[in-house]
């Protein structure tokens, strides 16, 4: 650990009804990340924003969609700066409840990066003074099962 580093930033969040059996959430998010190392750049994004729906969750199907944005940030690799730019993505799920209340279950199919953008995200380094790696973010499908025994 070399260096100072200061971090300051604010987040602001809401839940609320959409409709009868709907709920939101959004939440914005800030930060300022300085580093007084040089040539260092900051890997965390300055603005964050997520925004989705959900059923209420009292009947046996239930739905939920998510959107998020996340700004660009930047990262320097043996001198050279590897901007990732900023991005939306889109997020699904669709669950069927089964079971008791003793024993409840759920089976959901799950769709993340819906719209199959292929955008980068955090990029990663092997080892020391190796250049960065990133690699495109496809559309990635879940089958999940959930339940309490």
């Amino acid at each position: 650990n070399t260096g100072k580093a200061r971090a300051m930033g604010f987040e602001l969040e809401s839940q609320f009804r959409v409709a009868d059996g709907w709920k939101g959430h959004a939440n914005y998010s800030y930060q300022d990340l300085k580093w007084s190392q040089a040539g260092a750049g900051t890997l965390s994004p300055r603005h964050k924003v997520n925004f989705g729906v959900q059923t209420d969750g009292n009947s046996r199907m239930e739905a939920a969609m998510m959107f998020h944005f996340v700004g660009s940030s930047q990262i320097t690799s043996n001198g050279n700066p590897f901007l990732v730019n900023s991005y939306l993505r889109a997020d699904s799920r669709l669950s069927y409840n089964f079971g008791s209340k003793k024993l409840p279950m759920a089976l959901s199919f799950i769709v993340i990066n819906l719209l199959d953008d292929k955008h980068m995200e955090y990029p990663v380094t092997t080892q020391p003074g190796d250049p960065v790696q990133s690699v495109p973010q496809r559309r990635t499908m879940y089958i999940g099962l959930r339940g309490q025994l």
